[in-house]
C-alpha cells in the first residue's frame, strides 16, 4: 500500500490544526501506522493530538497525544480503519512558541 506524507505548518502563535480525508485504495479494512517528525526549527518541541475516525463515526477511535522534538522521528501509534472515508485530525502547538514550524506526519497502511 502507498505511504502518504502530510506536512503541517504552525501559525504565528505556534499552533497547528489540520484535517484531512484519508481514503486508501481498496474496499478492505486495514491497519494504519503513523509517525511524526518535526523538521524545523531547531531547539523546539511539538505537543499534539491525533484523532482518526471513519467519516460515518464507526469505528470511532480515541485521540492520542504525542510529543516530538526537532529531528526526532516519533511513532504515534496504529489504528484499525475501514477501507474508505476516514478523517484524520491533527491539533497541537510548539514549545516554545514558534511560527512556521514544519511537522511531517507519515501514514503507512497495511491490509
Amino acid at each position: 500500500m502507498p505511504t502518504m506524507k502530510v506536512e503541517i505548518v504552525t501559525d504565528k502563535n505556534g499552533y497547528f490544526s489540520k484535517t484531512i480525508n484519508y481514503d486508501p485504495p481498496g474496499p478492505f479494512a486495514l491497519t494504519v501506522t503513523l509517525s511524526a517528525k518535526l523538521l524545523s526549527p531547531f531547539a523546539t518541541a511539538v505537543r499534539g493530538e491525533l484523532d482518526i475516525d471513519a467519516a460515518d463515526g464507526n469505528p470511532s477511535n480515541q485521540k492520542r497525544a504525542f510529543v516530538a522534538w526537532h529531528g526526532e522521528l516519533v511513532q504515534i501509534g496504529s489504528w484499525r480503519l475501514d477501507g474508505k472515508n476516514n478523517i484524520i485530525v491533527f491539533n497541537g502547538r510548539t514549545r516554545p512558541k514558534r511560527a512556521n514550524a514544519r511537522l511531517v506526519v507519515q501514514i503507512e497502511a497495511k491490509v
